[in-house]
């Protein structure tokens, strides 16, 4: 395999990955908006991984990028 095609792979995971991450993100939203006045014990819990998600979103991204950028080298 070559440096080329390792590359290609390792964006299709990440393009996976950040997919995964975004529907999440969507749903947990979704979910914090419709149990905003409920006082729902598991809202805090929500808030946070809503932020934790955020991370994964923006780093998973910021890869892609650079994969990208490492590629153009190729």
């Amino acid at each position: 395999m070559s440096k080329k095609d390792k590359i290609e792979k390792q964006i299709e995971i990440l393009k996976y990955w950040l997919s995964v991450f975004v529907i999440s993100e969507i749903g947990l939203i979704s979910w914090l908006a419709a149990n905003f006045n409920k006082k729902h014990p598991l809202y805090f819990l929500g808030v946070c991984v809503a932020i934790v998600f955020m991370g994964l979103i923006y780093f998973t991204q910021k890869k892609i990028n650079q994969k990208i950028d490492k590629l153009e080298d190729l």
